[in-house]
Protein backbone atom coordinates (compact mmCIF):
# COMPACT_ATOMS: atom_id res chain seq x y z
CA UNK A 1 0.00 0.00 0.00
CA UNK A 2 3.20 2.38 0.90
CA UNK A 3 4.11 2.01 -2.77
CA UNK A 4 0.99 2.93 -4.66
CA UNK A 5 1.06 5.97 -1.94
CA UNK A 6 4.58 6.66 -3.25
CA UNK A 7 3.96 6.36 -6.81
CA UNK A 8 0.83 7.79 -6.63
CA UNK A 9 2.64 11.31 -5.53
CA UNK A 10 5.57 10.92 -7.63
CA UNK A 11 3.21 10.74 -10.90
CA UNK A 12 1.53 13.83 -9.36
CA UNK A 13 5.12 15.58 -9.04
CA UNK A 14 6.18 14.62 -12.37
CA UNK A 15 2.99 16.62 -13.94
CA UNK A 16 3.69 19.17 -11.94
CA UNK A 17 7.82 19.37 -13.71
CA UNK A 18 6.36 20.28 -17.22
CA UNK A 19 4.44 23.01 -15.91
CA UNK A 20 7.45 24.06 -13.96
CA UNK A 21 9.37 24.20 -17.24
CA UNK A 22 6.86 25.43 -19.27
CA UNK A 23 6.61 28.59 -17.20
CA UNK A 24 10.60 29.00 -16.89
CA UNK A 25 10.87 28.82 -20.41
CA UNK A 26 7.91 31.53 -20.66
CA UNK A 27 9.81 33.87 -18.39
CA UNK A 28 13.27 33.92 -20.26
CA UNK A 29 11.85 34.76 -22.89
CA UNK A 30 9.52 37.58 -21.75
CA UNK A 31 12.77 38.73 -19.65
CA UNK A 32 14.50 38.46 -23.31
CA UNK A 33 12.25 40.78 -25.40
CA UNK A 34 12.24 43.61 -22.35
CA UNK A 35 16.19 43.45 -22.76
CA UNK A 36 15.82 43.49 -26.35
CA UNK A 37 13.34 46.43 -26.75
CA UNK A 38 15.35 48.74 -24.24
CA UNK A 39 18.39 47.76 -26.36
CA UNK A 40 16.88 48.68 -29.95
CA UNK A 41 15.27 51.80 -28.69
CA UNK A 42 19.02 53.07 -27.46
CA UNK A 43 20.40 51.80 -30.34
CA UNK A 44 17.63 53.87 -32.40
CA UNK A 45 18.67 57.38 -30.63
CA UNK A 46 22.39 56.75 -30.85
CA UNK A 47 21.90 56.22 -34.65
CA UNK A 48 19.36 58.70 -35.14
CA UNK A 49 20.13 61.37 -32.45
CA UNK A 50 16.36 61.51 -32.54
CA UNK A 51 15.76 64.46 -35.27
CA UNK A 52 12.72 64.11 -37.34
CA UNK A 53 14.63 63.07 -40.25
CA UNK A 54 17.00 60.36 -38.68
CA UNK A 55 13.20 58.82 -37.17
CA UNK A 56 11.08 59.74 -40.57
CA UNK A 57 13.60 57.85 -42.67
CA UNK A 58 12.75 54.50 -40.20
CA UNK A 59 9.62 54.03 -41.81
CA UNK A 60 10.53 53.22 -45.13
CA UNK A 61 13.94 51.69 -44.38
CA UNK A 62 13.85 49.54 -40.95
CA UNK A 63 16.89 49.10 -39.45
CA UNK A 64 17.79 45.28 -38.26
CA UNK A 65 19.21 44.52 -35.13
CA UNK A 66 20.57 40.63 -33.94
CA UNK A 67 20.59 39.38 -31.17
CA UNK A 68 21.57 35.90 -29.41
CA UNK A 69 19.97 33.23 -27.46
CA UNK A 70 20.35 35.52 -23.92
CA UNK A 71 19.06 38.67 -25.62
CA UNK A 72 22.87 39.96 -25.83
CA UNK A 73 23.36 42.25 -29.07
CA UNK A 74 25.45 41.45 -31.75
CA UNK A 75 27.08 43.54 -34.32
CA UNK A 76 25.61 41.21 -37.53
CA UNK A 77 24.02 38.19 -37.96
CA UNK A 78 26.29 35.38 -37.20
CA UNK A 79 25.84 31.23 -36.15
CA UNK A 80 24.61 32.79 -32.18
CA UNK A 81 22.27 35.02 -33.43
CA UNK A 82 18.41 34.12 -32.10
CA UNK A 83 16.71 37.09 -32.30
CA UNK A 84 16.35 39.54 -35.42
CA UNK A 85 14.54 43.11 -33.98
CA UNK A 86 13.18 44.65 -36.93
CA UNK A 87 12.43 48.26 -35.94
CA UNK A 88 10.23 50.76 -37.69
CA UNK A 89 8.51 54.23 -37.21
CA UNK A 90 5.48 55.96 -37.06
CA UNK A 91 4.40 59.38 -36.74
CA UNK A 92 1.39 60.34 -34.70
CA UNK A 93 -0.60 62.63 -36.39
CA UNK A 94 -4.11 61.54 -35.46
CA UNK A 95 -4.05 62.92 -32.12
CA UNK A 96 -3.46 66.20 -32.34
CA UNK A 97 -1.75 66.27 -28.26
CA UNK A 98 0.74 63.70 -29.75
CA UNK A 99 1.92 65.37 -32.82
CA UNK A 100 5.57 65.58 -31.22
CA UNK A 101 6.09 61.71 -30.77
CA UNK A 102 7.28 58.94 -33.06
CA UNK A 103 6.15 55.49 -32.26
CA UNK A 104 8.96 52.72 -32.91
CA UNK A 105 7.59 49.13 -34.23
CA UNK A 106 9.36 46.78 -33.06
CA UNK A 107 9.37 43.22 -34.28
CA UNK A 108 10.88 40.53 -33.03
CA UNK A 109 11.42 36.92 -34.70
CA UNK A 110 12.98 33.72 -33.64
CA UNK A 111 14.74 31.58 -33.90
CA UNK A 112 16.74 33.24 -37.07
CA UNK A 113 17.56 30.12 -38.23
CA UNK A 114 14.04 28.76 -39.25
CA UNK A 115 12.10 29.47 -41.83
CA UNK A 116 10.01 33.09 -41.93
CA UNK A 117 6.98 30.82 -41.80
CA UNK A 118 8.08 29.14 -38.70
CA UNK A 119 9.15 31.53 -36.21
CA UNK A 120 7.84 33.19 -33.91
CA UNK A 121 6.78 36.93 -33.83
CA UNK A 122 6.08 39.71 -31.29
CA UNK A 123 5.61 43.10 -31.59
CA UNK A 124 6.15 46.01 -29.23
CA UNK A 125 5.71 49.64 -29.72
CA UNK A 126 7.95 52.33 -27.88
CA UNK A 127 6.53 55.65 -27.62
CA UNK A 128 9.38 58.39 -27.97
CA UNK A 129 9.28 62.30 -28.68
CA UNK A 130 11.37 63.69 -31.35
Amino acid sequence: MALGVISFALVGMLGLLSVGFTAAKKSTKATNLAAISSQAVAVIRNNTNFTSVGLTALSSTPTNIYFDYSGRMQSSQNSSSYYLCEVRSRSVTAVSSLSGYTVLVMTVSSPIGAADANRTKEVMHATVVR
